[in-house]
C-alpha cells in the first residue's frame, strides 16, 4: 500500500509539473531568436518605461564632448550641470506610440524641451518631480536637463508610455512594476521562442575605431552595471563609451520574464576573474529552471567582418601558444577555459550550462582544426570538456546552387521563384550535412544565427529587397527552410537573426519591421510562428504560472 501511495504521489507531481510547464508559450518550441540591439532609433518598443531606451546624457553645450567621469554617479546620472553645458536625453524611434508620456524622477532637477523641429515633443504639464510630454510620433524627442542640485541630484528617471500611468495621480498604474519594465507587446512577440541570444546586448562585435578610442571590456567593472539608468546598446552614454552595450543584467531579466534559455556570448578579452563574476551573476539571478548557453565571443574566425578585432586577437594568441596559425586554436582553448569556469561556479547545477562552438556555414574545416589542435589534446583540455552544441549560421541569400548571384534585374516575381526553387533548397542540403557532422562529434547541431541574408549592392536595390522580404512567398520559403532544419537536426535549436528592427541599406534582419506590425503583414515572423505552432501547438491561454 505504501509503495502504491508513493507511486500515485509521484505521478501526481509529474502531472502537475507537466501542466505547470505547459503554461509557458515557449514550452517545446525548437526555435530561438537573436534580439535586436536596444537603440533609441530602432522601431521596437521594448519597454513601457521608455527611459530605458532613451540615449544620453549628451553634452551639446559650448564644451561639447564627453562629460568627465566624476560628473556622473554610479548609475550614470549627472551630479551637476555646468553653465557651459547643454545636457540632453533623446528618443528617435519613429514607430513610438503617440500620446502623453509621464516623466518622473527623484532629486532636484529642472527640464526644458530639447527640440529639433516644430513638431518635436512639448512639455504640456508640470508638477513636483514630474512632467508630461506630448508630440508627433515620427519626430525626434528630447529633454534638456537645465539644472540639478549637487547635494540631491537627479536619479531614478522614469518615462511611462501612454496607457501605463494614471493622469489623475501622475503615477504608474497598479499592476505594473518599474523594475520589470518590459512592454507587453515586446514580451508577446518573443514569447514563443525557447532561447534568446544576446549578441547585440553584450560588448561583442566591437568596431576597430571604438576599440582604439575606448578599449574593450576586460574586467567585471567594464560591463554595464545592473543599476545603470538606460539599457541602450548604441550610444548609451556619450560620457562613458565603455558602456556602449546593454550588459548582462537585462539579458537575465528578459529570460526570466519569458522563461527562455539565455544564450550569452562572452566578450573576447574578459579575464578569468571577470568571467567568474559573470558566471556567478548568471547563477544567482537566472531562473534555475533555465539553461545558459555559453559562447566565447562571436565568429572569432571571421576575417570578413567589420568587427575583426576578436579575430586578430585569437590569431595572435594561437601563434603565441603554438596552436595553429589562425584563430581556431585559441578560440577553442579559451572556450574550454570559460566553460570550465561556468561549470565550477554552477557546481551541482552544471547541467544547466550548455557549451557551444561555432564555425562558418557550409564547412566543417574549422571544427576539425579545433578538435585536432585543442579539444582532443590532453595538454590543452586535461578535463576533456567537450561542446554540447556545434553551431552554424546557414543564411540564405541571392546565390543559386551554381554560385551565381541572382540579380534584382530579373524582376520581383522571378526572383521569388528562385528563392523558393533554388536558393532555399541549396541551404537545405547544407543543413543535412552539418547535422550529420555534429552527430559524429557527439554534439547537437544548432544555429547561432539563421534566416535571410539579402543585402542591397547599390542604393537602388534597397526597396527591391524590402519587397522581397515583404512578399507573400517569403512565408512558404521560410517555412520550408525551418522545417528542413528541424527534420535534419531532430528539432535542433535554431536562433533566427533577428527580432524586430528597421530595414534598409544595412540589411533586412528584423522578422518584423516595427513593434506592432500585424503578423499577417510580416511573412518571416508569420512563418516562424507557424512552424512553432506545428511543433509545439498553439500558445496556451495562461502565459506563466
Amino acid at each position: 500500500m505504501k509503495t502504491i501511495m508513493i507511486s500515485v504521489l509521484t505521478i501526481c507531481v509529474m502531472l502537475a509539473d507537466a501542466v505547470w510547464a505547459a503554461q509557458y508559450p515557449n514550452t517545446n518550441s525548437p526555435l530561438g531568436t537573436n534580439v535586436a540591439a536596444i537603440a533609441d532609433w530602432n522601431s521596437e518598443l521594448y519597454f513601457f518605461d521608455v527611459a530605458r531606451c532613451w540615449r544620453g546624457w549628451e553634452n551639446h553645450g559650448v564644451t561639447e564632448g564627453l562629460m568627465p567621469p566624476e560628473q556622473v554617479d554610479e548609475s550614470g546620472y549627472p551630479k551637476y550641470v555646468n553653465p557651459d553645458q547643454n545636457i540632453t536625453i533623446g528618443w528617435l524611434n519613429q514607430s513610438k506610440p503617440a500620446g502623453k508620456y509621464l516623466v518622473t524622477w527623484d532629486g532636484e532637477a529642472t527640464f526644458t524641451e530639447h527640440r529639433q523641429g516644430p513638431n518635436a515633443c512639448q512639455i504640456v504639464e508640470r508638477g513636483n518631480n514630474w512632467l508630461v510630454i506630448n508630440g508627433i510620433a515620427k519626430e525626434w524627442w528630447g529633454l534638456r536637463l537645465t539644472s540639478t542640485n549637487p547635494n540631491n541630484h537627479i536619479r531614478n528617471l522614469h518615462i511611462y508610455a501612454p496607457g501605463f500611468w494614471d493622469e489623475a495621480t501622475h503615477a504608474l498604474k497598479p499592476g505594473h512594476d518599474a523594475n520589470n519594465p518590459w512592454h507587453p507587446e515586446y514580451l508577446k512577440t518573443l514569447s514563443r521562442f525557447s532561447t534568446i541570444r544576446f549578441l547585440d546586448w553584450m560588448p561583442i562585435n566591437i568596431d576597430p575605431e571604438e576599440t582604439r578610442k575606448y578599449g574593450v571590456p576586460v574586467e567585471w567593472k567594464d560591463l554595464k552595471p545592473a543599476n545603470w539608468w538606460t539599457w541602450v546598446s548604441d550610444g548609451s552614454a556619450v560620457h562613458f563609451h565603455k558602456y556602449r552595450h546593454t550588459g548582462p543584467a537585462p539579458c537575465i531579466r528578459l529570460c526570466n520574464a519569458l522563461h527562455a534559455n539565455c544564450w550569452l556570448p562572452v566578450p573576447h578579452r574578459l579575464s578569468d576573474n571577470a568571467v567568474r563574476k559573470l558566471a556567478e551573476y548568471v547563477r544567482d539571478n537566472l531562473n534555475p529552471d533555465l539553461e545558459v548557453i555559453v559562447e566565447y565571443g562571436n565568429e572569432c574566425w571571421n576575417w570578413g567582418a567589420a568587427w575583426a578585432v576578436p579575430t586578430q586577437y585569437c590569431v595572435d594568441k594561437s601563434r603565441e601558444l603554438g596552436i595553429g596559425d589562425w584563430g581556431d586554436g585559441y578560440y577553442a582553448l579559451r572556450s574550454i577555459q570559460i566553460w570550465k569556469i561556468f561549470n565550477d561556479v554552477f557546481g551541482n547545477r552544471a547541467n544547466k550550462v550548455k557549451k557551444v562552438l561555432s564555425w562558418q556555414r557550409g564547412s566543417t574545416y574549422g571544427f576539425n582544426l579545433m578538435y585536432s589542435l585543442v579539444i582532443d589534446k590532453p595538454q590543452w583540455n586535461p578535463n576533456n570538456i567537450r561542446p554540447d552544441y556545434l553551431a552554424w549560421a546557414p543564411y540564405f541569400s541571392n546565390f543559386n546552387p551554381e554560385g551565381a548571384k541572382i540579380s534584382p534585374s530579373i524582376g520581383l516575381e522571378p526572383f521569388m521563384d528562385e528563392v523558393i526553387n533554388k536558393i532555399v533548397p541549396l541551404n537545405c542540403t547544407e543543413m543535412a550535412e552539418l547535422a550529420r557532422y555534429a552527430a559524429q562529434r557527439g554534439a547537437k547541431p544548432v544555429c547561432y544565427e539563421a534566416g535571410q541574408h539579402f543585402f542591397p549592392g547599390s542604393p537602388q536595390d534597397v526597396e527591391f529587397y524590402a519587397s522581397v522580404n515583404r512578399h507573400p512567398k517569403m512565408k512558404p520559403a521560410c517555412i520550408n527552410y525551418l522545417n528542413t532544419w528541424l527534420k535534419h537536426s531532430n528539432n535542433g535549436l535554431m536562433c533566427w537573426w533577428q527580432s524586430t528592427g528597421l530595414w534598409g541599406q544595412y540589411g533586412y534582419w528584423g522578422f518584423k519591421e516595427y513593434w506592432n506590425q500585424p503578423r499577417s503583414e510580416a511573412p518571416k515572423y508569420d512563418a516562424i510562428m507557424t512552424v512553432i505552432e506545428e511543433v509545439a501547438g498553439p500558445a496556451p491561454a495562461v502565459s506563466s504560472p
